[in-house]
C-alpha cells in the first residue's frame, strides 16, 4: 500500500499534465456520449470534493493551490461545453439519449422533460450564481486582497521588531515573513481568480443561447425537422447541458465564496458555527418557540413546524448545558458582565507598559527597517546593542521600532520611556554630505543640520555621491544617519535604562565567580546605593563592564561614607586608567582646559557638607553662572578649532562633580570633564586652554 501512494505521488506531476493536455484535447477532439459521462461525472466529483475541503479546511491560506485550481475547473467545465454542444448539435435529432445519460437525466429527471421548466431553473442558477456568489465573492477577493498588500509592510516590520527584540528566533521570523508573503500571494491571486467564476457564469448564458439557436438552425434546416420538433429535442438537451455545466460550477462558485469570506480563526467551518450557535442558548430557545407557534397557525403544515422546534428545543437544551458545564464558569450573563468588566481592565493593564526606548518613523522610512525593500536599520540596531554591552557592560533593552503617522514622511523620533529626546528628519533617496576637512570642489546641495552633533552639513542626489566622496566630503546613507543617532542618543540616556532588577542580574552573574565581594559590599551598602553608583558612571558615558573593580571600590569606601557623589568619585578614581584611554593621544599624552583659580574658587563656594557628611551643591549666582557659562563656551570653542575634542580637568574629584552637574545644565551636549586625581601618573599633560569668568562680547 505505501508503495502504491509513493508511485502516485511521486507521478502526480504526470497526471496534472496529462490532465491540463487531455482538457485541451477534448475541444478539438469528438468524444462519444459514453466518454462525456464519465467526464461529466469526473467534473461534478471534484466539485464537490473541492467544496468538503474547503468546508474542512481550517485557514484560507491553507488551500494555497486553489486559484490555480479554480483556473483549471473552468477550462475543465468549458471544454465539456464545448465537446457536449458538439454532440448536441450533430446528433441531437436522434433523440434525449444521444449526448449521454447525465445530460438525458438532468433533461428528463431534473425539469421533468419540459424545457420552458429548464430554462426557468437554468437562469435561476445563472442569477444566484452571477449575482448573488460571484459578485459578493469578488468583492470580497478585492477587498481583502487590497487590505493584505496594505498590511504587508506593517506584518514584516512588526516581524522584524519581535525579532530584534529577541521574542523569536531567526528561523521563526524567516518562517513568519514566508507565511506573510504566502498570505499575500494568496489573496492577491484570488482576487483575479474570482473573475474566473464569473467569466465562467457569462460563458455558460452565451454558450447555452448559442446552442438553443444553432440547434434550431439545424433541426429545421438540415435535418428537415418540424420548428417545434426541433425545439423541444434541442432546446432540452442544450437545458440539460446546461444545467450539468452549471451544477459543478455553481458547487466551485459557492466554494469560492467560503473560503475567501472565511476568517483568520484557525477551525473548520462545520465547528466554528456549532460552537457560535451553541454559544447562543437564549436564541435557540427563542426559535424553537416561534417555530412552533408557527406550527399551530391554521393553514400552516404542522408537522414540519413541530419537528424543527423540536430540534431547536434539542439544541438549546444542548447548548445550555454545555455552557453550565465547561469548568464550573459562570453563567452566561455574569461571563458577559465579567468580560465587560475585566476587558478594559486587562487593556489598561498593557497600555501601562512603558517602553524604555521606542524609535518612531514616518511612513518613508518604513523601507529602512523593511528587509524586503533592502533596509538594514534592523540588522544595525542588533550591532549597536551588541556595541554598547561590549563598551559600557550594560544590555540595552530591546528597540521598539513603530510607525508613526501623524510624523512627517521622512521624519523619526526616539522615545526614552515615554520622553521624546532626540528627532530628526531624512531624504531616503539622498545622502548627507559633510565637511570633515579641507575640501577640493564645492557641492551643491540641500543645506540641513548632522541630527546627532548638529553639525552642518547638506542632502546630494545619487549621482553627486561619488564626486562628494572624491572632492573630500563624508558621504553618509540615510540609514547610517539615523543608526549614528540612535547609537549616540542611547549612550548619553544609558543610565535611563538601568533598573535595580538588571543591577541585581549583574550581582547574581558576578556571584557566581565571586561571591564575596557582592556579599560585602550588599553588606555595607544596598541595592538602590550601587544602582545610583552605577547610574552616575553611565550618565558620563563610563562603563560599568568591570563590575568586580567597582564593588571593590565600594566596599573600601562604604566604610567611610555613604555619599552618593562621593562614592562615585572613589570609584573613577580606581578605573581611572580606563577612564582615561579614550582621550589619550598616542604618545600617552592628555591635552586638557584647564580651570582657571577663580573658577575653582567660584564652584568650591557653591559646595557645602551637610549633618551626614553627603555634599549639597549650591546655585552660583546668576551674574557669574553667567560669565562661567561663556567661559567654558570660550574655552570649548578655542580647543574644537584645534581639531582636539574637548575636555575639562579638575584639580579635586568634588569640584568634578560639581562642574560636571553644572554643564549638564547648561550645555546641551555633553563635554568631558575628568578630576585630576583620576588620571594615571604615567600620563602626560598638555594644557590647551583655560575656563576664565568671561562677559559677553
Amino acid at each position: 500500500m505505501n508503495n502504491l501512494e509513493n508511485l502516485i505521488i511521486k507521478n502526480s506531476d504526470f497526471v496534472l499534465v496529462f490532465g491540463v493536455i487531455g482538457i485541451i484535447l477534448v475541444m478539438v477532439i469528438p468524444l462519444p456520449a459514453s466518454v462525456l459521462d464519465l467526464l461529466f461525472a469526473v467534473n461534478i466529483t471534484i466539485s464537490l470534493i473541492t467544496l468538503l475541503v474547503v468546508l474542512y479546511m481550517l485557514q484560507p491560506v491553507d488551500f494555497s493551490i486553489f486559484p490555480s485550481l479554480l483556473l483549471v475547473l473552468t477550462m475543465f467545465r468549458l471544454s465539456l461545453n464545448v465537446a457536449s454542444t458538439r454532440v448536441i448539435l450533430t446528433r441531437g435529432h436522434l433523440g434525449t439519449d444521444a449526448a449521454g445519460k447525465v445530460i438525458q437525466s438532468f433533461a428528463q429527471f431534473v425539469v421533468q422533460g419540459n424545457y420552458v421548466v429548464g430554462f426557468v431553473v437554468f437562469f435561476i442558477i445563472l442569477i444566484i450564481q452571477f449575482i448573488v456568489i460571484t459578485k459578493g465573492s469578488g468583492r470580497i477577493a478585492e477587498v481583502a486582497a487590497r487590505f493584505t498588500l496594505d498590511a504587508l509592510p506593517m506584518k514584516q516590520m512588526a516581524i522584524d521588531t519581535d525579532l530584534t527584540a529577541g521574542l523569536i528566533t531567526d528561523d521563526e521570523a524567516r518562517q513568519r515573513r514566508a507565511e506573510v508573503s504566502h498570505e499575500a500571494n494568496f489573496y492577491g491571486a484570488m482576487d483575479g481568480a474570482s473573475k474566473f467564476v464569473r467569466g465562467d457564469a457569462i460563458a455558460g448564458l452565451i454558450i447555452t443561447a448559442i446552442n438553443i439557436v444553432g440547434g434550431l438552425i439545424i433541426g429545421v434546416a438540415q435535418r428537415s425537422l418540424p420548428l417545434a420538433d426541433a425545439a423541444q429535442k434541442y432546446t432540452l438537451l442544450t437545458i440539460g447541458d446546461g444545467l450539468v455545466s452549471q451544477f459543478p460550477s455553481l458547487v466551485v462558485s459557492l466554494s469560492t465564496g467560503l473560503l475567501i469570506s472565511r476568517s483568520s480563526e484557525k477551525r473548520a467551518f462545520g465547528q466554528a458555527i456549532m460552537e457560535q450557535y451553541l454559544l447562543q442558548p437564549r436564541a435557540l430557545g427563542i426559535a424553537a418557540g416561534v417555530l412552533a407557534l408557527l406550527g399551530i397557525v391554521p393553514g400552516m403544515p404542522t408537522f414540519p413546524f413541530l419537528v424543527l422546534s423540536a430540534g431547536a428545543g434539542g439544541m438549546t437544551y444542548l447548548a445550555t448545558r454545555l455552557s453550565g458545564s465547561l469548568e464550573e464558569l459562570p453563567p452566561a450573563d455574569e461571563a458577559v458582565d465579567r468580560q465587560e468588566e475585566l476587558t478594559p481592565i486587562e487593556q489598561a493593564e498593557q497600555e501601562l507598559d512603558v517602553e524604555p526606548i521606542q524609535l518612531n518613523v514616518g511612513y518613508s522610512l518604513i523601507q529602512l527597517v523593511d528587509p524586503n525593500e533592502g533596509g538594514d536599520l534592523l540588522n544595525r540596531i542588533k550591532e549597536i546593542r551588541s556595541s554598547l554591552a561590549r563598551e559600557l557592560g550594560l544590555v540595552l533593552p530591546h528597540i521598539r521600532i513603530r510607525d508613526q503617522m501623524d510624523l512627517a514622511p521622512g521624519a523619526y523620533r526616539i522615545i526614552i520611556r515615554e520622553e521624546s529626546v532626540a528627532e530628526g528628519e531624512l531624504r531616503t533617496n539622498e545622502f548627507l554630505a559633510m565637511e570633515v576637512g579641507p575640501v577640493t570642489e564645492e557641492i551643491s546641495g540641500t543645506p540641513t543640520l548632522e541630527p546627532t552633533n548638529n553639525q552642518p552639513a547638506m542632502w546630494i542626489t545619487e549621482d553627486q555621491r561619488e564626486r562628494a566622496q572624491m572632492a573630500g566630503y563624508l558621504v553618509i546613507d540615510p540609514s547610517s544617519v539615523l543608526a549614528t543617532h540612535l547609537v549616540e542618543t542611547t549612550r548619553r540616556h544609558a543610565d535611563k535604562f538601568l533598573t535595580r532588577q538588571d543591577v541585581q542580574k549583574l550581582l547574581d552573574r558576578l556571584k557566581e565567580n565571586s561571591p564575596a565581594i557582592v556579599e560585602e559590599v550588599l553588606e555595607a551598602t544596598s541595592l538602590g546605593l550601587i544602582q545610583k553608583i552605577l547610574k552616575n558612571l553611565l550618565k558620563e558615558g563610563v562603563s560599568v563592564r568591570d563590575l568586580m573593580i567597582i564593588l571593590e571600590a565600594l566596599a573600601d569606601q562604604s566604610t567611610i561614607t555613604k555619599d552618593p557623589v562621593m562614592l562615585t568619585e572613589a570609584v573613577r578614581q580606581r578605573i581611572g586608567s580606563t577612564i582615561c584611554r579614550p582621550y589619550l593621544s598616542e604618545d600617552n599624552a592628555l591635552d586638557y582646559v584647564a580651570l582657571s583659580e577663580e573658577v575653582e574658587e567660584v564652584i568650591t563656594g557653591g559646595i557645602q557638607q551637610d549633618e551626614q557628611g553627603e555634599y549639597q551643591f549650591s546655585a552660583i549666582e546668576p551674574n557669574v553662572a553667567y560669565q562661567l557659562v561663556n567661559g567654558i563656551a570660550n574655552a570649548v570653542t578655542q580647543v574644537a578649532g584645534l581639531n582636539v575634542q574637548p575636555l575639562i580637568l579638575c584639580s579635586r574629584s568634588i569640584v568634578r562633580a560639581y562642574l560636571r552637574q553644572f554643564i549638564d545644565i547648561q550645555f546641551p551636549t555633553p563635554i568631558t570633564v575628568l578630576s585630576i586625581e583620576e588620571v594615571p601618573p604615567t600620563v602626560q599633560l598638555n594644557e590647551i586652554g583655560r575656563v576664565e569668568l568671561t562677559e559677553a562680547d
